[in-house]
């Protein structure tokens, strides 16, 4: 199967709106790690005029989607809408297979451990550093209690999410399948840190070092988006014998961010 990986295109609402057209490439199906555009609604109408015409299309939703929405209502919305759209395959903790290959998906926020070596107090410090990133200025969680008004969208929160989807994975991976595909918005591993974004503060709110929990589901490929960089890497299992893992992200970024951005990118699963 040919896999067309994209990710972080940032598009603006009128591109999305109107339909602004990618390249033509020849692939079997789409995979779109997130950060299409801001707003789950704009990403989901860009989706239905474009790639869905032409080939299957995987989703996940990335941080930027839920930017000036609901959480759990944006996340409810995009269900709901995504299984009207012939051709998309929303993945909010969740899969699907096709032709034989099944596709695990997940936002998958951050643990913000990557640098915190065990200690709690420097994964809360990691926290602390998130809550000033857009993420949670941007995104709104529902009240507490009718009659109230929306709260922010906290790094807690973003936790929560983030072992929700930790765990629903490790359980997907317990089903034996054949060809296994990951993606996810967030990386799952510190290779796919930048060499000017290692160490810094902010960097655990984008990564997390998931290399257990690649070890244990041994996928044949894990794609991801956020970083806006390009990377291909292997991640080789603790024991011998078993398989390795393709690690790929492909995030587009902002305009001129990333040179090395391939709109023709295909990978072969």
């Amino acid at each position: 199967m040919r896999l067309w990986v994209i990710s972080d295109l940032h598009l603006s609402k009128i591109a999305a709106q109107s339909g602004w057209q990618p390249p033509r490439v020849d692939a079997d199906v789409a995979v779109v790690a997130g950060d299409i555009v801001e707003g789950v609604g704009f990403a989901l109408n860009w989706l239905w005029l474009t790639i869905t015409r032409r080939m299957p299309v995987v989703w996940v939703a990335g941080n930027h989607e839920f930017y000036g929405e609901i959480l759990p209502q944006a996340r409810r919305h995009a269900r709901t809408y995504a299984d009207r759209v012939p051709n998309l395959h929303l993945l909010d903790d969740s899969q699907t297979v096709i032709d034989g290959v099944r596709f695990l998906g997940s936002t998958l926020w951050t643990d913000y451990k990557l640098y915190a070596f065990g200690e709690r107090a420097r994964q809360e410090g990691s926290m602390r550093v998130a809550e000033r990133l857009p993420d949670h200025a941007q995104i709104l969680m529902e009240a507490p209690e009718p009659g109230k008004i929306a709260r922010r969208f906290s790094a807690a929160d973003a936790l929560e999410l983030h072992e929700t989807s930790v765990a629903w994975l490790r359980s997907a991976f317990e089903i034996e399948h054949g060809p296994t595909v990951v993606v996810t918005h967030h990386a799952p591993h510190p290779l796919s840190v930048a060499e000017r974004w290692r160490g810094h503060p902010s960097t655990p709110s984008y990564v997390s070092d998931l290399s257990s929990l690649i070890d244990a589901g041994q996928p044949r490929l894990w794609n991801h988006g956020h970083t806006h960089v390009s990377l291909d890497y292997s991640i080789k299992p603790m024991f011998s014998g078993l398989r390795d893992t393709r690690i790929i992200c492909n995030a587009k970024g902002y305009a001129g961010e990333n040179p090395s951005f391939d709109w023709g990118l295909v990978v072969d699963v």
